[in-house]
């Protein structure tokens, strides 16, 4: 084998194996970078359930996620005192 050939071989070699190696380290940091994140979710979603009461209620993986980024009404701190320049918008919710 020449030593030009050989060269690129080892390049080539060494392009691929960064490559593969980028790839798994970035989805590696990703997935778990995703589960505390997920994880935060649950444990709010149960919280919010347990306020709500819904003790019998079997939920799975994506609905607990879901009930973790519900807004109770106790929760939000604006009242429509507080609100300037929709007085129309009010009127309607206050009537709904």
């Amino acid at each position: 084998m020449q030593p030009q050939t050989r060269k690129i071989l080892i390049d080539t070699f060494y392009i691929v194996a960064t490559q593969i190696l980028a790839y798994y380290g970035i989805r590696y940091m990703l997935s778990n970078a995703r589960g505390s994140e997920n994880q935060g979710q649950k444990e709010r979603g149960k919280a919010v359930a347990k306020r709500l009461n819904l003790k019998g209620l079997q939920l799975n993986d994506y609905e607990n996620t879901i009930m973790g980024e519900v807004i109770l009404p106790d929760d939000v701190a604006v009242t429509f005192e507080q609100i300037g320049g929709l007085d129309d918008i009010i009127q309607d919710l206050n009537e709904s």
